[in-house]
């Protein structure tokens, strides 16, 4: 008979009921060969079975979903001779799915394999043509795949249908039959994602967390703190899964999102949400100037600053920031450029607040120092330098409150500039930036052009003095003074830039100078421009004889003021009592 004939028999007889099995398994197990050596221990049934037992291998243990697992059966004979076996084994197929099959280690001979039905296992080998098999076994291999996620599932030997048969009197000589019991577990969970991935410290946000093997019953917490409204979601497969959740409330900061599964898997994500503190604001900063080295002490005014908040002046980092309070921070201003700038605040949480223009960079007042040279004509065009400090950002310099020309800022302490045309005296020059305006009080003196003495006339006068005389010459100014060699004329009087008249003083006889002085103190002197007569000596010959005399009678009562000797203006009488008087022969 062919070998798959002979199969097909042995299943055939393996299917009827136990009470038969032992009538026929000896035939079944002959028809596949070895006649001889079981025909010779037929007559022996009714010995007594020492042992026989079934197991499985593992028996106990932990399956994870979607994984495959494998399952020994086991026999174990002791010292009998066993020659055939038949198992049958019961499962959940909604939790295990059966895959295949392997022979074991002593029973090469196929009799039965696997139902086809879903939830059985039957199997019977034999060792024919071999020798009987004694001692612990593996029959089969069986291997599934777990399809169930949580619970526990059993393989079970259904005694109806297993049984041992001992060699030497093909008695049934199993005693005991024991299955296997695991605990399923899914996978660990995992999570891809949260979102959003931040909220407010009072918590209230409605999470998403994305991820895998999440199970009805799961916990989350966020940064240790339990979660609410939670909502497992399966979506297509259970690698593919969302849990919604509600934030508590939290201190600011990064957190860690944990998921617990009822069996008590878990999957945290370091750092998946993080709490932001309110958002903060900023109402003011005192004070809000400053010099562009920096260095201002500043406070800055607002709401929701956190400590170690951060500060940048213009988009450069502010020193020696210090969180007073929820309110206040105190900082050093970074050096920068002049102009109105942004003051930003900047919390741990990455939240920020602007102050669109908080604060204004200005450049220092200038300074003036000296001022060279120190006068120049009322016409202007000097060529002034100015020295002194913080010369940045110059916006004006006038002398004497007129707008200088020609300005050229040299440096941060020198200035060139041009005077304009000013009077004359003495002037304040003004230096001016954003930030403020120099002075230097009397610092440049405008100077009339000097004076000029051309001609005076008369030309001669008494010694007495008081003879009017008129001044020629150019850039006379009102309130010059006149003198006569030293001696100053009482009274004297501003006709023109170019005329003064002034009674000559009283003076020894000779030539003398005469000199014009500005109130500037500018001066012109024209020598021997005029000549003190003697008394009585009308030809200024040192000598009072009858020639003077002769000299005053033909010019009797007229005006002559050699011959005039009292400065009356007339020839008369008085001046020949005085030529009488002075009469030297």
């Amino acid at each position: 008979m062919g070998n798959n004939k002979q199969i097909q028999l042995i299943n055939k007889l393996l299917k009827k009921p136990l009470v038969q099995k032992f009538s026929v398994l000896a035939v079944a197990l002959v028809v596949v060969g070895s006649v001889a050596y079981f025909g010779t221990q037929q007559n022996q049934g009714s010995h007594a079975a020492s042992i026989g037992l079934l197991s499985m291998s593992a028996a106990t243990g932990t399956l994870i979903q979607g994984n495959t697992v494998t399952v020994k059966l086991v026999e174990d004979s002791g010292t009998d001779l066993v020659n055939a076996v038949q198992a049958s084994v019961t499962y959940d197929a909604t939790k295990l799915q059966y895959v295949s099959m392997a022979e074991g280690t002593a029973f090469p001979t196929v009799a039965a394999n696997s139902t086809g039905t879903a939830g059985l296992i039957r199997v019977g080998r034999a060792t024919l043509p071999g020798a009987p098999a004694t001692g612990s076994n593996t029959i089969v291999v069986l291997t599934f795949k777990v399809i169930g996620g949580s619970g526990t599932t059993s393989l079970a030997y259904d005694s109806a249908f297993s049984f041992l048969v001992r060699s030497t009197d093909n008695v049934n000589t199993l005693t005991s039959a024991t299955g296997a019991t695991y605990t399923l577990k899914l996978p660990a969970p995992t999570i891809t994602s949260v979102s959003p991935v931040t909220g407010p410290t009072a918590g209230g946000t409605a999470l998403t967390i994305s991820g895998s093997y999440f199970v009805t019953g799961s916990t989350v917490t966020i940064g240790g703190v339990p979660a609410t409204n939670i909502v497992v979601n399966g979506l297509t497969t259970p690698a593919t899964m969302t849990i919604t959740a509600t934030t508590p409330a939290h201190a600011y900061g990064a957190v860690i999102v944990v998921v617990t599964n009822p069996d008590g898997q878990t999957v945290s994500k370091s750092a998946g949400f993080t709490y932001l503190a309110p958002v903060p604001t900023i109402t003011g900063t005192n004070p809000n100037t400053g010099l562009t080295a920096g260095g201002t002490a500043v406070t800055i005014s607002g709401t929701n600053f956190l400590s170690g908040a951060t500060v940048k002046i213009g988009g450069l980092a502010a020193t020696s920031v210090t969180v007073v309070a929820a309110t206040s921070i105190t900082a050093i201003t970074p050096a920068h450029a002049a102009g109105g700038v942004d003051v930003v605040v900047t919390n741990p949480d990455g939240q920020a607040a602007t102050a669109v223009a908080g604060y204004t960079y200005r450049i220092p007042a200038p300074v003036i120092t000296t001022v060279a040279p120190i006068s120049g004509p009322v016409a202007g065009g000097t060529s002034l330098t100015i020295t002194g400090s913080n010369f940045v950002g110059i916006t004006a310099v006038a002398i004497g409150g007129v707008a200088a020309t020609s300005v050229t800022v040299v440096s941060t302490t020198s200035i060139t500039a041009v005077t304009p045309v000013h009077a004359s005296g003495l002037v304040t020059i003004t230096v001016s930036n954003a930030s403020g305006t120099a002075t230097k009080t009397g610092a440049f003196t405008y100077i009339l052009p000097a004076p000029t003495v051309s001609a005076v006339s008369p030309i001669t006068g008494t010694a007495s003095g008081g003879t009017l005389v008129t001044i020629t010459g150019s850039n006379f100014v009102s309130g010059a003074k006149v003198t006569f060699g030293t001696t100053a004329a009482t009274v004297v009087t501003f006709v023109s830039s170019t005329s003064l008249t002034a009674a000559a003083p009283a003076n020894a006889s000779g030539l003398t100078s005469v000199t014009v002085t500005n109130p500037d103190a500018q001066k012109a002197t024209l020598a021997s421009a005029y000549t003190y007569l003697t008394a009585g000596d009308a030809n200024n010959d040192s000598r009072v004889n009858a020639i003077d005399l002769s000299i005053l009678i033909s010019h009797d009562g007229q005006n002559y003021p050699p011959a005039d000797f009292n400065g009356d203006g007339t020839i008369g009488s008085a001046d020949l009592a005085i030529l009488i008087g002075k009469w030297t022969w």
